[in-house]
């Protein structure tokens, strides 16, 4: 497959996982007095179920469960914990202080964080190549947060909001450890199939749910969290319903669309792909009316982010290019006679007297 068809075919996948992640973003007025941590709680309980039992349905159980050594258990545990639970725990906390655009603005910069850290560990591109790309992510996420500021929706004079935007900065941190460790792991792992290590994630985050529900009732987002003391009633059918719904899609077909991406994205583009969730929930903000006084900043912010990205695919292509002249050229050379600087040998004296 050639590198267009394969960063073509990673996009797509990326850009199916951020669209079924952008339905954690729908308002859930419909599962009060249900709290958004509430509705976390059933929807990791869903999905680890979930995990499970396509496992034994599909006959994998034991390649799964059973044959796994402790350090792909610890790996997928911890990556669970940073891509799922504890990102919950920060990513909820930095929407409620502040709202869902900056949060993701903000997390948005793991095309900053991602493209360095990647940078590092797999040496891609020269340093100054990638000046573009940064410089572009770093201005949309200004413009966004720098517009909310000017609506007066968020204020860094506010505690409330400083400590939001404090967590969506871990928020980003855990993401961004995620994606490059979850890049690594696909690599390291690449005997292991895509829908397997889906399911080993899920099954081993979940390790981390008991801490979250005993953390819950003295963390700021406590009033979200009533799940054991509201009584049963048809609100509990809808907090079900729509945690089942987002098991399925926010969790597991996501997760699984992802880890498909990051099979065809090179380094420098498996972090960065997330920005396609921005539009997503900029349409969901505008759609309830959140952003009518800064959404022409705020798109302008999206479309420098969204620049970013495609600065990154640019960039990518250039290299390969030059690298495909390069082994090209060397393919040549190497078909290419060897000149020599002696003279051809003589003819024999004796050879020369019989004609």
């Amino acid at each position: 497959m050639s590198n267009a068809r394969k960063v073509t075919k990673g996009l797509v996948f990326a850009l199916a996982a951020c669209t079924l992640w952008s339905t954690l973003y729908i308002h859930t007025d419909f599962i009060a007095p249900y709290g958004t941590a509430d509705l976390a709680i059933v929807r990791f309980l869903f999905s680890t179920a979930l995990a499970l039992l396509v496992a034994v349905l599909s006959g994998n159980a034991r390649r799964l469960l059973v044959n796994r050594c402790y350090q792909d258990w610890l790996s997928a545990g911890l990556l669970g914990f940073l891509g799922f639970t504890g990102y919950f725990f920060f990513l909820a906390t930095a929407i409620k202080y502040t709202s869902e655009v900056i949060t993701v603005s903000v997390i948005g910069m793991i095309a900053i964080v991602t493209m360095v850290a990647n940078n590092l560990i797999y040496k891609e591109f020269p340093w100054r190549s990638i000046v573009w790309p940064v410089l572009l992510a770093i201005v949309g996420v200004v413009i966004i947060v720098g517009a909310q500021i000017q609506a007066g929706q968020f204020s860094l004079r506010d505690l409330r909001g400083n400590l939001g935007l404090a967590s969506a900065f871990i928020a980003l941190a855990m993401w961004s450890s995620y994606q490059v460790l979850n890049k690594r792991a696909l690599l390291r792992h690449s005997a292991i199939p895509t829908e397997d290590w889906t399911l080993l994630t899920l099954i081993a985050g979940a390790g981390a749910l008991p801490l979250l529900i005993v953390v819950l009732p003295f963390s700021p987002v406590a009033n979200e969290f009533g799940l054991f003391t509201h009584p049963v009633g048809a609100a509990t059918l809808a907090l079900a319903g729509w945690g089942f719904f987002l098991a399925v899609g926010a969790s597991l077909l996501s997760l699984y669309a992802w880890n498909t991406a990051q099979t065809y994205l090179p380094p420098a583009l498996s972090g960065q792909s997330v920005v396609l969730l921005l539009p997503l929930v900029f349409g969901l903000g505008w759609h309830y009316g959140r952003f009518s006084q800064s959404s022409l900043p705020i798109g302008i912010g999206i479309v420098f982010l969204l620049g970013s990205v495609a600065a990154t695919i640019v960039l990518r292509y250039r290299v390969a290019a030059r690298a495909s002249n390069d082994q090209r050229s060397l393919i040549v050379e190497q078909k290419q006679p060897v000149q020599s600087d002696l003279a051809p040998p003589r003819k024999p004296i004796a050879a020369l007297d019989r004609f």
